[in-house]
């Protein structure tokens, strides 16, 4: 009550109190959200041409899509779904200025009707013949599948159940990618159908195609002059970079990542303990006697069996004796191979025919893929039909005509079943095994495969070198870094930033110790998720975002990690630094310095070669300088590369600049100085069918639409991309 009257005698620090309160709500609210004042990005990932993107959108279409994806990496997909986004937003600008669209019943049609009038995406996101035929660049539609899903959504359900929330975000992305396709391909129409090549376009590139000239030249190499008699200097390497500016603007901003590396490699203990493991491994192994045990253990360790029966040259040579001396069921001394150490279980020994003749009835589904196991179900099926067919058979029924009533073996069913003398280890190990000799001639017997159910009759075997074969499980353990080990490279790391605290002292460290080296990544963009010479990963990102966050000679107080591909072990710690920036437009003199100091002195080289050259006589040329006089023959203009010269194109212009039998000034080329004298230059011959032509010009520039015309959008659009502040 106290406080109550002593605040109505205070008005104004009543006043005061929702003043100030109100002021702490208004800068509470701007630095909130997309009005942020201080945010560099608030809730918004971008603004594509003014479409606003928000970060919660845009993180719920990324984990739509993200089911879909072939890949893993998350920034990949990232990248692909701002792709997607930013071509949408273009089209569904330009679409609604031109008045394109897709009507109800057409979008029906995309997705449901006739194959003919399919959208191209329903072929790659419903292939027949299932996921392994998106490989192929022009897949087929799964029609069935496709009215499955027609039915799916018609029915508001599947399997009784309602559809869930997952399947209504999948189609309705789905919809959206056929929309913007439809929509960019009516966009890429337009353009196409307004093409149009004048005559004397079409004459001049017929004319650069079709006239063919013959020229002698000599090459001087620049290697004549010294790299000591000529000096580059900082005027001109700016003239130089004046004259090209072109070829070395860039539209964003560019960074470049220095590093070290700090590979973690395996010690002698690392090596020696992983040995011990295998020691282990091949005691337990060679206690396995029952043929089912050996399999388990096999698969439990990630083991493997050897392709076959095996010669000793087939071997690894520190087993070639063992494997043939030691006791069948006795497993070998582990040895190293390659990045592991390995032990080799002898299952089995014995001499073998080294070919046999065998006729065969596969039982399987025809549309079974390449690597797709059968179910049991479907074994137990082909077992029955397959015992079926050997009752009919030993009764004497006909082999070659149920062979090519059955068989669903493509290579055997119309030869009788029959595959001729065969070397040893060419079939499958079960079919192998009862063709060479677990299986009596003439009888007939029903083997298991990963292709289906074989019934086999062996017919003959050759034998003619007597070789002792050996059939082989081999358990390996690759050789990696212990955890201490790993424990004592990330200190050397972490020592060599408190001792380097920038990148001048990084580099300076690392030339002064052999088992390291300074490496300048190549320039990447503020949404670049990977850096040349490492794998992309989460902490590639982080180096790239550090780079663009610092300043030039920055060094980052963390230590980056990067994986082994296999084991999955940390196999290189990475110190990084800020080595370059090149901000959007023309390059600076010093971030282009290594590159155009060469091309400069190579253009000092030959003029200064040039200045040498008193003579026209291009023997006397090649005498003098001690090369080669060559020959260049039906050379035309708009040859890329002539064989024996290689891209030379200010050859090529200088060879037609003159009249047959003249020589051109000398001219500086790539890869040396060059005269050349034109041998035979007929004269161009005008075309005769100029319509034809026209029409061959313009499908080749048509061809090349889609992708310009997208380019060109995206160059001329308003994109405020802010990727970077959120990951």
């Amino acid at each position: 009550m106290a406080l109550i009257g002593k605040i109505r005698k205070n008005n104004w620090l009543l006043i005061l109190l929702i003043g100030l309160g109100l002021a702490a709500f208004i800068m509470m609210d701007s630095m909130s959200g997309d009005r942020s004042i201080g945010a560099t990005s608030g809730s918004t990932i971008g603004n594509i041409a003014g479409n606003k993107i928000s970060y919660p959108d845009f993180d719920r279409q990324y984990q739509v899509r993200s089911k879909s994806f072939q890949s893993n990496d998350s920034y990949a997909q990232r990248a692909s779904l701002w792709n997607y986004l930013v071509e949408k937003s273009i089209i569904q600008n330009e679409s609604e200025a031109l008045g394109l669209g897709v009507s109800t019943k057409e979008l029906k049609d995309l997705q449901f009707g006739p194959q003919a009038d399919l959208s191209p995406l329903m072929a790659n996101r419903f292939p027949a013949g299932g996921a392994q035929s998106q490989f192929n660049p022009n897949p087929q539609p799964d029609m069935q599948r496709i009215l499955q899903f027609k039915q799916m959504i018609e029915d508001d359900e599947v399997n009784g159940e309602p559809l869930s929330k997952d399947f209504v975000d999948f189609w309705s992305m789905h919809e959206g990618e056929v929309r913007k396709e439809r929509i960019q391909a009516k966009l890429n129409t337009l353009v196409s159908k307004s093409m149009y090549n004048p005559s004397w376009m079409v004459e001049k590139a017929y004319a650069d195609q079709n006239q063919r000239i013959t020229f002698e030249y000599v090459k001087i190499p620049f290697d004549e002059v010294q790299d000591s008699e000529v000096t580059v200097e900082d005027a001109d390497l700016t003239s130089y970079l004046n004259a090209n500016a072109a070829k070395y603007m860039q539209d964003e901003e560019t960074r470049k990542v220095g590093y070290v590396t700090f590979n973690v490699i395996p010690s002698n203990a690392d090596s020696l303990a992983i040995k011990e493991d295998v020691v282990a491994l091949g005691n337990e192994f060679a206690a396995k006697t029952n043929a089912e045990d050996i399999d388990l253990f096999i698969e439990s360790n990630f083991g493997t069996k050897g392709q076959g029966w095996l010669t000793a040259d087939k071997l690894n040579q520190a087993i070639q004796t063992s494997a043939f001396e030691q006791a069948v069921g006795s497993v070998t001394a582990p040895y190293l191979e390659g990045r592991a150490y390995s032990v080799a279980k002898i299952l089995d020994r014995r001499v073998l025919p080294d070919s046999a003749k065998v006729r065969h009835i596969l039982i399987s589904d025809p549309n079974l893929q390449r690597g797709q196991k059968p179910f049991e179900a479907q074994y137990l099926a082909w077992e029955k039909r397959a015992d079926s067919l050997k009752t009919v058979i030993e009764a004497g029924g006909d082999f070659a005509a149920l062979a090519a009533e059955f068989s669903t073996d493509g290579g055997s069913k119309d030869k009788g079943g029959v595959y001729e003398y065969t070397a040893i280890n060419q079939w499958v190990p079960a079919f192998n095994d009862v063709a060479f000799f677990d299986g009596e001639l003439n009888e007939l017997y029903a083997v298991r495969t990963d292709f289906g159910v074989h019934l086999i009759e062996p017919l003959g075997r050759k034998t003619t070198t007597n070789t002792e074969r050996v059939k082989v499980a081999f358990l390996s353990k690759n050789v990696i870094p212990s955890k201490k080990t790993t424990k004592t490279v990330y200190g050397q790391a972490t020592e060599f930033i408190r001792t380097n605290k920038n990148l001048e002292a990084m580099k300076t460290a690392a030339a002064g110790n052999a088992n390291l080296e300074y490496t300048t990544s190549n320039p990447v963009a503020t949404n670049a998720y990977s850096i040349q010479g490492l794998t992309s990963s989460e902490d590639s990102r982080k180096m790239i975002k550090f780079a663009f966050e610092n300043s030039v000679g920055d060094v980052s107080s963390d230590v980056y990690s990067f994986q082994d591909q296999i084991d999955f072990y940390d196999n290189k710690y990475i110190v990084s630094g800020v080595d370059m920036v090149q901000k959007a437009g023309k390059a600076s003199l010093e971030n282009v310095r290594d590159i155009i100091t060469p091309l400069v002195r190579n253009m000092k080289k030959g003029e200064i070669i040039k200045g040498k050259i008193n003579t026209q006589d291009l023997a006397s040329l090649a005498s003098t300088f001690q090369t080669d006089l060559d020959t260049a023959s039906s050379v035309s203009f708009s040859s890329s590369n002539v064989p024996g010269l290689g891209q030379e194109p200010n050859v090529v212009a200088a060879a037609f600049s003159v009249d047959q039998g003249n020589v051109a000034p000398p001219v500086i080329g790539a890869n040396g100085v060059f005269v050349v004298r034109t041998t035979s230059k007929p004269a161009a011959t005008p075309p005769s069918n100029i319509a034809s032509i026209r029409n061959t010009i313009r499908l080749n520039s048509q061809n090349q639409v889609r992708n310009a015309v997208m380019q060109s959008m995206k160059k001329n659009a308003d994109i405020d991309d802010k990727r970077s502040n959120f990951f």
